[in-house]
Protein backbone atom coordinates (compact mmCIF):
# COMPACT_ATOMS: atom_id res chain seq x y z
CA UNK A 1 0.00 0.00 0.00
CA UNK A 2 1.56 3.32 -1.23
CA UNK A 3 1.38 6.60 0.92
CA UNK A 4 -1.20 7.72 -1.16
CA UNK A 5 -3.67 5.38 -0.43
CA UNK A 6 -2.55 5.70 3.26
CA UNK A 7 -3.30 9.10 2.84
CA UNK A 8 -6.58 8.30 1.17
CA UNK A 9 -8.01 6.23 3.86
CA UNK A 10 -7.00 8.60 6.70
CA UNK A 11 -8.83 11.50 4.72
CA UNK A 12 -11.84 9.23 4.81
CA UNK A 13 -11.70 7.80 8.57
CA UNK A 14 -11.29 11.36 9.38
CA UNK A 15 -14.31 12.73 7.50
CA UNK A 16 -16.58 9.36 8.37
CA UNK A 17 -15.82 10.45 12.23
CA UNK A 18 -16.89 13.76 11.99
CA UNK A 19 -20.37 12.98 12.10
CA UNK A 20 -20.96 10.69 14.57
CA UNK A 21 -18.71 13.16 16.89
CA UNK A 22 -21.25 15.55 16.02
CA UNK A 23 -23.94 13.42 16.91
CA UNK A 24 -22.45 12.65 20.06
CA UNK A 25 -21.95 16.35 21.25
CA UNK A 26 -25.34 17.13 20.01
CA UNK A 27 -27.01 14.08 22.16
CA UNK A 28 -24.63 15.24 25.16
CA UNK A 29 -26.44 18.75 24.86
CA UNK A 30 -29.75 17.70 24.63
CA UNK A 31 -29.31 15.56 27.60
CA UNK A 32 -28.40 18.83 29.29
CA UNK A 33 -31.71 19.94 29.14
CA UNK A 34 -33.68 16.06 30.07
CA UNK A 35 -31.18 14.94 33.02
CA UNK A 36 -29.81 18.03 34.08
CA UNK A 37 -28.93 16.04 37.57
CA UNK A 38 -26.17 14.61 36.12
CA UNK A 39 -24.26 17.44 35.35
CA UNK A 40 -25.58 19.21 38.46
CA UNK A 41 -23.33 16.71 40.59
CA UNK A 42 -20.39 17.47 38.83
CA UNK A 43 -20.50 21.04 39.11
CA UNK A 44 -18.18 22.52 41.50
CA UNK A 45 -19.58 24.48 44.35
CA UNK A 46 -17.64 27.82 43.80
CA UNK A 47 -19.67 28.61 40.76
CA UNK A 48 -22.47 30.61 41.04
CA UNK A 49 -26.10 29.72 39.32
CA UNK A 50 -25.78 25.60 38.12
CA UNK A 51 -28.87 25.47 36.60
CA UNK A 52 -28.33 27.96 34.07
CA UNK A 53 -24.79 27.01 33.33
CA UNK A 54 -25.87 23.50 32.48
CA UNK A 55 -28.48 25.02 30.34
CA UNK A 56 -25.84 27.06 28.85
CA UNK A 57 -23.09 24.26 28.28
CA UNK A 58 -25.75 22.53 26.87
CA UNK A 59 -26.09 25.13 24.28
CA UNK A 60 -22.75 25.04 23.39
CA UNK A 61 -22.24 21.67 23.15
CA UNK A 62 -24.96 21.74 20.75
CA UNK A 63 -24.04 24.46 18.91
CA UNK A 64 -20.82 23.38 18.39
CA UNK A 65 -21.46 19.82 17.60
CA UNK A 66 -23.47 21.44 14.63
CA UNK A 67 -20.93 23.38 13.66
CA UNK A 68 -18.24 20.71 13.21
CA UNK A 69 -20.78 19.43 9.83
CA UNK A 70 -19.57 22.14 7.88
CA UNK A 71 -16.14 22.51 6.48
CA UNK A 72 -15.95 26.42 7.20
CA UNK A 73 -16.55 25.92 10.69
CA UNK A 74 -15.03 22.72 11.34
CA UNK A 75 -11.83 24.08 12.96
CA UNK A 76 -13.17 26.45 14.90
CA UNK A 77 -15.67 24.03 16.64
CA UNK A 78 -12.98 21.67 16.96
CA UNK A 79 -10.98 24.53 18.95
CA UNK A 80 -13.81 24.89 20.95
CA UNK A 81 -14.23 21.22 21.87
CA UNK A 82 -11.10 21.05 23.06
CA UNK A 83 -10.89 24.20 25.30
CA UNK A 84 -14.19 22.85 26.79
CA UNK A 85 -12.93 19.37 27.34
CA UNK A 86 -10.23 20.66 29.31
CA UNK A 87 -12.08 22.83 31.14
CA UNK A 88 -14.01 19.29 31.96
CA UNK A 89 -11.03 17.51 32.47
CA UNK A 90 -9.74 19.63 35.27
CA UNK A 91 -13.41 20.15 36.62
CA UNK A 92 -13.76 16.27 36.94
CA UNK A 93 -10.34 15.31 37.73
CA UNK A 94 -10.37 17.40 40.63
CA UNK A 95 -13.69 15.96 42.20
CA UNK A 96 -12.48 12.28 41.12
CA UNK A 97 -8.94 12.73 43.08
CA UNK A 98 -10.78 14.04 46.09
CA UNK A 99 -9.17 17.91 46.04
CA UNK A 100 -11.12 19.62 48.33
CA UNK A 101 -8.81 22.65 48.24
CA UNK A 102 -9.99 23.82 44.88
CA UNK A 103 -13.62 23.18 45.65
Amino acid sequence: MGSKTSLKILLIMKLEMVYPMAFLYVAAGILHFVKPGIYRAIMPPWLPWHNQLILLSGIAEIVLGILLIPMATRITAAWFIIILLIAILINTNKIFLGNTAYQ
